[in-house]
C-alpha cells in the first residue's frame, strides 16, 4: 500500500470534486478504513506473538477487503446527525483507497474488490512504493494536510452518541465487522491469497512458487537468510540481495527451509513507515483536538455561561 500521507492529498481533493465541501476529519479518517485491520494485526502480533499468523492474517484479509470497509464505515456514520452524508465520504475515500493500494506493485499482494464473490487479489502493479508517483503523492498529501489544518480541527464532527436506534445500529454494524469474518476465512485461503496455502501445506512446499511482500532479508557470511511474516527463516539462494533489507521476492521453494529466489525488490522502509505513522498521528492529533478542544467539547462540556449549557 502507498503509505497515509500519500492517500490524504489525492483523496481529499477527489472527494471535494465529486461531494462538494466536505469535512476533511471524515476523508482521512476514510484513507484509514481499509488499513485498521492491518494495524490491529501487528498490535496484536507484538502483544500476543503465540497468535495463529495464518488465520490471523486470513481474518485481517477479509476485514480489509471493500465489503467490510463500508460495514466499519456505516457503523461509524450511525455515531453522526448526519450518517448518509459521512458515509458516503467514508465508503468513497475506502474505495479510493483500494484503488490507489491496487495501482501499487506488491507482489503476493492486493485487495479484495470483489469479496465475497470472489476472494482472487486485484494488482495493476504499475509503479513500486519507491517511485515518482509515490513521491509526488506524499509530498501532495502533507501539503493538503498543512493547508487545510487550521479549517479541519476547528469544525466541530457532528458526532451524536445520544442511545437510540441509530446508536444500536452502529453496535450492531460493529460486532459484525469484527465477527463476521471468522465465517469467511476459508475463502482467502482456498484463492491462496498471500499464498497461504502454500505455506500452511509444510510438507508439500518444494518446488511450489511463492511470493513475499516486505520481508526482512539479512547478510551472513555462511549465507543469507529471509525471515517472513510467519516468523519463519528461509536460507535463501538464487538472485542475492544487496545488503540486509526489507524486500518483496519471488521465487519457489527447494525444500520447505530453502527459497530459490528469482526477482527481488529492496524498499525503503523509513520513507514508507515515517509518512505514514506522521499521517497517523496528525489524524489523531485532529480528531482529538476537534473533539476535546473544539466546538464539539463545548457541546458535550459546556463552559459557564456557554449558549450550549442547558
Amino acid at each position: 500500500m502507498p503509505n497515509t500521507l500519500a492517500h490524504y492529498g489525492i483523496q481529499a481533493l477527489t472527494t471535494r470534486a465529486l461531494l462538494g465541501a466536505t469535512d476533511l476529519k471524515w476523508v482521512f479518517l476514510g484513507c484509514v478504513i481499509p488499513d485498521l485491520p492491518w494495524i490491529l494485526r501487528r498490535i496484536i502480533s507484538g502483544l500476543l506473538p503465540e497468535v495463529n499468523v495464518y488465520d490471523l492474517r486470513l481474518y485481517v484479509m477479509v476485514q480489509a477487503s471493500l465489503i467490510f470497509c463500508l460495514l466499519i464505515a456505516a457503523a461509524f456514520a450511525a455515531c453522526t446527525v448526519q450518517p448518509w452524508k459521512v458515509f458516503s465520504i467514508l465508503s468513497l475515500n475506502s474505495l479510493l483507497h483500494l484503488l490507489l493500494d491496487a495501482m501499487q506493485t506488491k507482489w503476493a499482494n492486493g485487495v479484495h474488490f470483489f469479496a465475497p464473490v470472489s476472494w482472487e487479489l486485484l494488482n495493476f502493479g504499475w509503479f513500486w512504493p519507491e517511485s515518482l508517483p509515490t513521491y509526488v503523492l506524499t509530498a501532495l498529501g502533507l501539503l493538503v494536510l498543512l493547508w487545510k489544518w487550521r479549517e479541519t480541527i476547528t469544525k466541530p464532527p457532528n458526532l451524536s452518541f445520544s442511545f437510540g436506534q441509530r446508536s444500536l445500529l452502529a453496535i450492531i454494524l460493529l460486532f459484525g465487522y469484527m465477527l463476521l469474518p471468522l465465517i469467511a476465512l476459508e475463502g482467502p485461503e482456498a484463492a491462496n491469497a498471500h499464498f497461504i496455502k502454500t505455506l500452511k501445506d509444510r510438507e508439500n512446499r518444494a518446488g511450489r512458487l511463492i511470493e513475499f511482500d516486505r520481508n526482512d532479508y539479512k547478510k551472513h557470511p555462511q549465507g543469507d537468510t529471509l525471515t517472513v511474516w510467519t516468523h519463519e527463516e528461509f536460507q535463501v539462494a538464487g538472485h542475492p540481495g544487496r545488503q540486509s533489507a526489507t524486500v518483496s521476492i519471488r521465487g519457489r521453494f527447494i525444500s520447505p527451509e530453502h527459497l530459490e529466489i528469482y526477482d527481488l525488490h529492496e524498499h525503503n522502509t523509513w520513507f514508507r513507515d515515517g509518512a505514514s505513522y506522521l499521517g497517523l498521528i496528525a489524524l489523531t492529533l485532529m480528531w482529538g483536538w476537534s473533539i476535546f478542544r473544539g466546538k464539539a467539547y463545548q457541546q458535550f462540556f459546556p463552559r459557564k455561561g456557554s449558549p450550549h449549557r442547558p
